[in-house]
C-alpha cells in the first residue's frame, strides 16, 4: 500500500509540472502574438498621425489662399531611394520619421504661389542633411524636384554609422 501512495504522488506532481508547463509555454505565446500586433498597431498609428498632421496643414493653408485664384501649392510628396542593401537596414517607422521631418521643413510653402518659390533653395534645404533617429543616423541627399501645383521630391538615403 505504502508502494502505490509514493506511486500516486509522482503521477500527481508529474501532472502538476506538465499543467505548469504548459500553462507558461501558453503565457510566452500569447504575449509574443500580443506584443506583435502591438508593434503593427503601432507602425499604423504612426503613419496615420503624419498623414493627418500634413492634411490639416495643406487645408489650413488651402483655405487661406482660396481668394487668390492663383497657380499655388497644394500638396508635397516625397519618394525615397535607397541602395539594395540600405532597404534591410532602414525601419519602417525610421522611414515615417524621416519623412515627418522633411515634411515639416517644407510645409510652409503650401499656399503660396507656385511661381514666387525658389527652386534652388528647395533642394539646398534638404541636400546633405544628417538625421539621427534613435540609435540610426542617415544622410539625404535631394537627387530630384519637381514643381507644379504638387512639390515632388526624391530624396537619396544613405545610412550612416
Amino acid at each position: 500500500m505504502a508502494r502505490v501512495k509514493k506511486h500516486g504522488w509522482k503521477l500527481f506532481s508529474s501532472f502538476l509540472l506538465g499543467m505548469a508547463t504548459g500553462g507558461l509555454i501558453g503565457v510566452i505565446t500569447i504575449t509574443v502574438l500580443v506584443s506583435y500586433r502591438l508593434d503593427q498597431s503601432y507602425e499604423e498609428i504612426a503613419a496615420l498621425k503624419s498623414v493627418i498632421e500634413e492634411k490639416d496643414e495643406r487645408l489650413s493653408k488651402l483655405e487661406e489662399s482660396t481668394n487668390k485664384q492663383r497657380f499655388i501649392l497644394k500638396e508635397i510628396r516625397i519618394d525615397f531611394i535607397f541602395e539594395d542593401d540600405e532597404m534591410d537596414k532602414i525601419d519602417e517607422i525610421d522611414e515615417i520619421e524621416l519623412e515627418k521631418h522633411i515634411r515639416s521643413k517644407y510645409i510652409k510653402l503650401i499656399g503660396k504661389e507656385v511661381q514666387s518659390i525658389d527652386v534652388e533653395l528647395l533642394g539646398e534645404v534638404m541636400d546633405r542633411r544628417i538625421m539621427t533617429l534613435g540609435n540610426n543616423t542617415y544622410q539625404l541627399f535631394v537627387d530630384k524636384i519637381v514643381l507644379t501645383d504638387i512639390l515632388h521630391l526624391w530624396i537619396k538615403v544613405e545610412s550612416k554609422k
